[in-house]
C-alpha cells in the first residue's frame, strides 16, 4: 500500500523550488564571528554594598546564552547566583563573565 502511494506521487518536479539565481550560498565562518564582546550590567553603577547587579554578555548585538560563569576577584567582593551578583564588601576587584568560549572582564569599585 505504501509503495503504491509513493509511486502515485511520481518523481519530484525538477522545475520546483527557487530559480538558481535566487539561491544564496554563504561562505563558512572562520575564526571569531564577534566584532565586539560586551559586558552589560543592570543596577547602580558604581555599586555600593548591598546592591545587586544582573550581568549579561553580548557578542555584537546578540545576547550570549548557555553555560555561564560569573566570578569576582577577590571572591568576598560579591556573592553570585547565575547572572546575579550581590555586593558584600567595599573595595576594588575584577568581575569576569564567561559564556562558552567568550569572556569579558571589568574592574569594579564598591563603596560603603
Amino acid at each position: 500500500m505504501l509503495l503504491a502511494t509513493l509511486l502515485a506521487c511520481g518523481a519530484p518536479d525538477e522545475d520546483s523550488g527557487p530559480p538558481a539565481e535566487d539561491i544564496v550560498t554563504y561562505p563558512p565562518v572562520s575564526g571569531d564571528p564577534c566584532e565586539e564582546i560586551r559586558l552589560e550590567v543592570g543596577g547602580n553603577d558604581p555599586p555600593v554594598v548591598g546592591d545587586v547587579w544582573l550581568v549579561w554578555l553580548y557578542c555584537d548585538e546578540a545576547l550570549l546564552t548557555g553555560t555561564m560563569l560569573l566570578q569576582f576577584s577577590p571572591p568576598e567582593l560579591a556573592s553570585v547566583e547565575d547572572n546575579e551578583a550581590t555586593f558584600l564588601s567595599a573595595g576594588t576587584g575584577t568581575m569576569r563573565m564567561q559564556v562558552g568560549s567568550k569572556w569579558q572582564e571589568r574592574e569594579v569599585v564598591v563603596s560603603e
